[in-house]
């Protein structure tokens, strides 16, 4: 019986030790409920467990709708996205700790669409994609740090449709690799 008492109690004391480790947030929400159709409307803030703001948006007709906000816990900005009736649509930038772009592109009913830049934290530009429809399509590039180009090539619809050209740190062609053999070989090149 004792030990069953112990075993119960050591159970009880490790439940509540792993819940009381778990990150916590509280809510703070301008929703309005209706409580025939149960659909949550209105703009809400979510928080880090220091109390700082993580995330603001808003609801409509119980989806996400308009603008979304993710800050880091230090306050500065982390992404910034739109929703439109739960899918992200439109102009989407995500911010390093530092401030600077990490990445900016568009939405379009949920998926990417159009050119993409990524960033360096340096605020210099690390990859140039482009996207049809959430699918690789159109010209390439990765520059690197230096700026100097890294790699460039060519997607149709999500499948590589060119030569695919590595380059040295300076600037000087290393090799190439032709669509056959990239998917012969499996590669992935983003």
């Amino acid at each position: 019986m004792k030990k069953k008492e112990l075993l119960i109690g050591l159970f009880a004391c490790s439940t509540l030790f792993i819940l009381s480790a778990c990150k916590t947030t509280k809510h703070e929400s301008n929703v309005n409920t209706s409580q025939t159709e149960k659909v949550n409307d209105g703009e809400f803030v979510d928080y880090y467990e220091s109390g700082k703001v993580w995330l603001k948006g808003s609801y409509k007709n119980n989806l996400q709708d308009g603008m979304f906000i993710e800050y880091y816990e230090n306050g500065a900005v982390r992404i910034e996205e739109k929703y439109l009736n739960g899918e992200r649509s439109g102009q989407y930038i995500s911010y390093f700790k530092n401030g600077q772009i990490e990445s900016k592109g568009m939405f379009k009913n949920g998926l990417e669409e159009g050119n993409w830049n990524y960033y360096y934290a340096d605020g210099k530009p690390e990859k140039n994609i482009n996207f049809l429809n959430g699918q690789l399509h159109g010209k390439y590039e990765f520059m690197w740090s230096n700026g100097a180009i890294k790699r460039t090539g060519e997607f149709s619809k999500g499948k590589v449709k060119s030569t695919i050209e590595f380059y040295n740190s300076n600037g000087t062609l290393n090799s190439k690799i032709d669509q056959k053999s990239a998917e012969k070989q499996g590669l992935q090149f983003i």
